[in-house]
């Protein structure tokens, strides 16, 4: 059955307005008066709850996509350049750090690189640096140049802020991890 146009740009529209009666209602939440709060309180948790289903569904529907369009050859390029590595015990801290990079490159969307809180300040600024001229660089500005391509679509920007993020953790892998 085809659906009219203006009952798909509603639904459409939908999220946007799910999204702004979310930020409404947290801002109700977090003011000082107790009967406002108790009474929203329900109401923000289940839009919150609805709202995270519709962002995993287009995180999972935008993954596949990068999946499909090469996403897992570069992660297969980052598995083997890894393993590669972690055949000198010199190269295992390195390689530990490519296989931080293929995780991102196999599913980039709702993959958040934060600062480790047990990150080792000299140590990381050591390897990071020695990273930089093993070849984090060269990755670092391949991945800028796929974002900068990438962005020049407007239907490739999702894509290209995944490349820039890849170009962020490329540069400097050591003291980040993946939530």
């Amino acid at each position: 059955m085809v659906q009219p146009y203006h009952w798909m740009l509603s639904k459409q529209l939908c999220s946007f307005y799910l999204l702004s009666l979310c930020i409404s209602v947290q801002h109700l939440t977090t003011t000082n008066d107790s009967k406002i709060n108790l009474a929203l309180r329900p109401a923000y948790l289940y839009l919150c709850g609805i709202l995270n289903i519709y962002i995993y569904r287009m995180n999972l529907f935008l993954n596949i996509i990068w999946i499909v369009f090469g996403g897992f050859f570069v992660a297969v390029e980052y598995v083997v350049s890894s393993l590669a590595m972690m055949l000198t015990i010199i190269g295992i801290p390195f390689g530990l750090q490519t296989l931080k990079l293929a995780g991102v490159a196999l599913v980039p969307f709702g993959t958040k690189v934060l600062d480790s809180p047990t990150s080792n300040g000299c140590l990381n600024l050591i390897m990071n640096v020695i990273w930089w001229f093993v070849g984090g660089i060269p990755i670092a500005l391949t991945h800028v140049g796929f974002g900068i391509l990438f962005c020049i679509t407007i239907i490739g920007i999702p894509f290209g802020v995944q490349h820039f993020k890849l170009a962020g953790l490329a540069f400097m892998p050591f003291g980040k991890t993946l939530v």
